[in-house]
């Protein structure tokens, strides 16, 4: 949860290094494989793959004209999605490839203080990709993307107990914390918990909670192939988030 840790095992997409595990609640868009691997990988990945690597691969654009459409519906969070995307041949050579999805979810957490769903989410992805041949030798794969998502509401409910803690509510409440899976919460508490410590369920503003994450970023691939099954690869990206 340290925004300033970078992770042991961490993610690298299209060859690109991503260290921090906030970039990916971003999710996840047009994906090829994902490959899962153990133990160090700093050999062949490079920055601190110490404990294991995730690598994701994206799809690549086909040598003919191709598309797919999908919308998906889950009716407990009222999520909508839709996705689509297009590679479009240019030339004998080149040829390039669209992906955008979107999804909205009202939220999988009733708040029982205030009676919200929460959290509402809200996300755009968008990626294009550009492959083509710069000699008989030289290969070349360029791919840009952005990324947003907006979170409105927490995506839990504390429940302060006794003994007393930094946040303890057990005056205003008067109750004990008891498991309640119909309101997903770990206890009941009355509306005079708001009341009692509005900091629980508001931010600094006195609104709902909410989280903005923005990404973009771009790679560039080269692959030289020398013959004799020898082949050398450049990978060369940049990518910046703010969250």
């Amino acid at each position: 949860q340290n925004l300033g840790f970078e992770q042991s095992a961490p993610m690298y997409i299209d060859g690109i290094y991503y260290g921090r595990a906030r970039t990916q609640r971003l999710g996840f868009l047009d994906i090829d494989r994902i490959e899962f691997l153990k133990g160090p990988q700093p050999t062949f990945l490079g920055k601190n793959a110490i404990a294991g690597a995730i690598n994701v691969a994206t799809r690549r654009p086909g040598n003919e004209f191709s598309g797919e459409v999908e919308f998906s519906y889950e009716p407990v969070t009222n999520e909508r999605t839709a996705f689509g995307a297009t590679s479009i041949p240019i030339g004998d050579n080149w040829a390039t490839r669209f992906a955008v999805r979107y999804r909205k979810s009202e939220g999988y957490i009733t708040n029982t203080t205030t009676g919200r769903k929460e959290p509402e989410i809200e996300d755009l992805l968008g990626r294009v990709v550009v492959t083509g041949d710069l000699s008989d030798q030289l290969k070349l794969t360029a791919i840009g993307y952005f990324g947003n998502n907006n979170d409105h509401g927490r995506n839990n409910q504390p429940i302060i107990c006794l003994p007393n803690f930094r946040r303890d509510l057990s005056d205003a409440v008067g109750e004990p914390c008891t498991f309640d899976r119909i309101k997903s919460s770990r206890g009941v508490i009355p509306a005079a918990a708001e009341t009692a410590r509005p900091d629980l369920y508001t931010d600094d503003d006195g609104g709902p909670f909410y989280n903005r994450l923005r990404s973009t970023g771009g790679t560039l691939l080269l692959d030289y192939e020398f013959g004799n099954g020898v082949t050398l690869s450049s990978v060369s990206g940049f990518y910046q988030y703010k969250n």
